[in-house]
């Protein structure tokens, strides 16, 4: 028969992206005891025209804290939001995340006119820091809209509905070039950070803060990656489901061209994946490994499928049932990453 009967299973994530519990040693929760100064209300020269003075410490002491309160809020936040069983969504809630940061930045900006020259430098280092974190707490605010967008990406796939995957990791992709930025920007504000200056600060801790911009990095790079070439294996599929109705309809020229239109769109998301296994850390390394494998196997076996279907358009069935043969054994080549 002429009729070849081809099934993909439909590609899945190839592995975890979730990211958590990369910042930060607890805090302790510091109180400030200060007490207000009493008018007497004795005489006019018993009162004076003098305000409290400014704590300068206590308020670097303060920021220091809230700061690392917000990275203690943001490692929840991460593993509540990658825990399937409390949580549905990737996304995390940033504002009292952020309300946190902006406390600290408010005692510094408070310090900053009766500080000396010696606290001030504290003062910057830590408003670098607070700069810095602000900006990775937004990364990771894109990033978990990017997982989700990911997830409705594989759902549709899953679902063979390839227009609706494309558009879902379209949109991923587009969150994860807006977390792209963000930790762009925490990485120039953690360079502008004097070191010597943070000596002093007891909480934060400028390594720890070097290694989560480090993983989130990591970890935008893959998914960059993956929500490109996952996008592009759609735009294959999609062709490729044309390419079976045609098959089905009889249609063997048409068929041939959509087979080959399939082909060269897994041969693109082929080389993205190929490419990516240079660029990803080790961690994610395998993944891109069997997604470039699965790629090319594909796009080899519609590649076949082409052939085939012209040879049947030609009268040469028998040239066709090979070519068609010989693609399913190409589909044999490569596990299934969902496996």
């Amino acid at each position: 028969m002429k009729r070849r009967t081809f099934l993909i299973t439909a590609v899945g994530s190839g592995g975890s992206l979730a990211i958590a519990g990369c910042l930060g040693d607890e805090a302790d929760d510091a109180a400030d005891g200060d007490d207000s100064a009493a008018d007497t209300g004795t005489d006019d020269a018993a009162d004076t025209d003098d305000e409290e003075p400014i704590d300068v410490e206590a308020l670097i002491e303060s920021a220091d804290n809230s700061l690392q309160a917000a990275v203690d809020e943001l490692d929840e936040a991460v593993e509540e939001a990658n825990d399937p069983v409390s949580s549905d969504s990737h996304a995390i809630e940033t504002r009292p995340i952020t309300a946190r940061l902006d406390e600290a930045s408010a005692d510094l900006e408070t310090a900053r006119g009766e500080a000396t020259d010696e606290q001030l430098r504290r003062i910057e280092a830590l408003e670098g820091a607070i700069d810095c974190f602000r900006a990775l707490v937004k990364s990771f605010g894109a990033l978990g809209h990017a997982f989700d967008e990911y997830d409705t990406g594989d759902q549709y796939f899953d679902m063979d509905r390839f227009e609706d995957a494309i558009d879902a990791f379209e949109r991923a992709e587009d969150r994860t070039i807006e977390a792209k930025a963000h930790v762009s920007d925490a990485r120039e504000a953690f360079e502008r950070i004097d070191p010597d200056a943070m000596d002093d600060i007891d909480q934060t801790d400028l390594t720890e803060l070097a290694v989560a911009i480090d993983e989130v990095e990591e970890v935008i790079v893959a998914m960059e990656y993956l929500s490109i070439g996952i996008r592009e294996l759609a735009v294959a599929m999609k062709s490729f489901d044309t390419a079976n109705q045609e098959l089905d309809a009889g249609q063997f020229e048409e068929a041939a061209a959509a087979y080959s239109d399939s082909s060269n769109q897994f041969y693109v998301a082929f080389t993205t994946f190929q490419e990516a296994e240079s660029e990803v850390s080790a961690g994610f390394r395998a993944d891109m490994i069997e997604m470039s494998c699965l790629a090319e196997a594909l796009s080899d076996a519609t590649d076949h499928f082409a052939k085939g279907a012209k040879a049947f358009a030609d009268g040469r069935d028998q040239d066709g049932s090979d070519h068609f043969d010989d693609g399913e054994a190409a589909l044999e080549r490569c596990d299934d990453p969902m496996e």
